[in-house]
């Protein structure tokens, strides 16, 4: 009769031990799918926080990227202006060179044959003071 109460008592302590540990089972499953259900949280925040910073981070450097190019049209609009103004100051000159060439070449050529006899006041003042001597 003893065993059968020993295998009795064997079996409702495995019984009750099979019971807890089917318990804290369950509660540790509980714990893990919870766990889970955090990290998933968590990265679908993370990803929602590093698609935001990637849209801000593109969109600033698209604005760099447009005041750069409006810097640049703006100093190759400036360049463009200067030859213009630079083409039509050149061909003025041109124009006004092939309009004068005739009066400015005689001008010159009246200027080499015009020759003056006389000798200035300040060489005659310097001959007289070396006569002297």
């Amino acid at each position: 009769v003893e065993m059968s109460t020993d295998k009795k008592s064997f079996e409702e302590s495995f019984n009750d031990w099979y019971k807890m540990f089917l318990e804290e089972e369950k509660k540790l499953t509980e714990e893990v799918s919870i766990a889970k259900k955090q990290k998933d949280e968590k990265l679908v925040k993370a990803r929602k926080e590093a698609l935001e910073f990637l849209k801000s981070y593109e969109q600033e450097q698209r604005e760099n990227l447009e005041a750069s190019k409006a810097k640049i049209s703006a100093s190759h609009s400036k360049s463009e202006d200067l030859d213009k103004k630079y083409k039509k100051e050149i061909e003025d000159i041109h124009t006004n060179f092939k309009l004068n060439k005739a009066n400015a070449i005689t001008f010159m050529v009246d200027k080499v044959f015009e020759v003056d006899l006389e000798l200035p006041e300040s060489i005659k003042k310097k001959s007289l003071v070396k006569g002297r001597k």
